[in-house]
């Protein structure tokens, strides 16, 4: 038995006259772990944006700890969830822990009374040394990690984020996802959204949005089938001589699950997501006699994903 802490009934939201959601039902369990799973364009961000109060759904209700949200409780409501963006949307005139300092005035919370709070913040996602820093010295992991701790200053009890892990390394994935599990074990409830089966099988919560519907898929089907990562590589145009040569020097690797060349790509599956094993290859890759523009990593089996998810559905 568990303790409801988001129910939401009938939700439809409806955008140029397009239906971006139909007729979602959910129940969000009190300190739980929410993966939210789809392609782009299914309806993640407009689910996320929905349940954070970024936008007004046109049918339906959503009650957040017992409270309807209507015009009654919206504020009691809000103080309740902290909406994370995707993208740092920092003053680069200030350090971070202005910043946030800043953010939490806005608040009303008063500034001698949040230091200790902030300073704790920055010390448990490792950024006390850095917190002087303006936000363009930090990573990309950082900037995630900054935006978080300027979230937890309202002290919610969600976190709802949208699609976090977007343009991070498996290293810095695996860190920031971590922390994300520390934060849920202090009993704070964490939404998230993203397109990566890896993700969504360590959430105790998986929902599927596909054209708008969604269904839950319980976690012990998301199976391991999902381990594999994917490297896209993209280069200056490549002749014959040097497309062989780089197919030869990645396919020597036994951890190559395949890999597909063209003139100005490389994409690489791999059957190990180990993060030496990623490094080793890239290693390798930037040692050839090509011109590289670009290199992305991806952890998840996306390439067959509406059939695998509609599979486990079925099983």
């Amino acid at each position: 038995m568990y303790n409801e802490l988001m129910k939401i009934a009938g939700l439809t939201k409806i955008i140029d006259r397009k239906v971006l959601l139909k007729d979602v039902n959910v129940s969000i369990p009190e300190n739980s772990l929410v993966a939210i799973l789809g392609k782009n364009g299914a309806g993640k961000s407009t689910f996320i944006k929905c349940i954070a109060g970024l936008y007004k759904i046109d049918h339906g209700s959503i009650t957040v700890s017992g409270l309807n949200w209507d015009k009654k409780n919206d504020k009691k409501i809000k103080r309740l969830i902290s909406y994370i963006p995707d993208k740092s949307n920092f003053d680069y005139n200030l350090t971070v822990e202005q910043n946030i300092l800043h953010h939490a005035s806005l608040y009303g919370i008063n500034e001698k009374r949040v230091k200790n709070k902030v300073d704790d913040l920055f010390k448990f996602f490792d950024l006390y040394e850095r917190k002087n820093d303006t936000i363009n010295h930090y990573s990309l992991g950082m900037q995630k990690k900054a935006l978080i701790i300027r979230g937890l200053i309202s002290e919610p009890q969600i976190l709802v984020l949208d699609e976090p892990t977007n343009g991070l390394d498996p290293g810095a994935e695996k860190d920031f996802i971590d922390k994300l599990f520390e934060l849920n074990k202090q009993g704070i409830t964490i939404i998230l959204s993203t397109q990566s089966l890896n993700i969504a099988k360590r959430f105790g919560i998986s929902i599927y949005i596909e054209e708008g519907m969604v269904r839950e898929i319980s976690a012990n089907k998301i199976s391991d089938q999902t381990d594999l990562n994917f490297i896209s590589v993209e280069t200056q145009p490549m002749d014959l001589e040097q497309i062989e040569k780089t197919q030869i020097t990645i396919n020597k690797h036994e951890f190559i699950a395949k890999i597909k060349t063209g003139n100005n790509c490389i994409k690489i599956e791999l059957s190990n997501n180990e993060s030496y094993v990623i490094s080793k290859l890239i290693n390798d890759i930037l040692m050839l006699d090509i011109s590289i523009i670009k290199i992305e990593i991806k952890n998840d089996n996306l390439k067959n994903y509406e059939e695998y998810l509609h599979g486990i559905e079925g099983s």
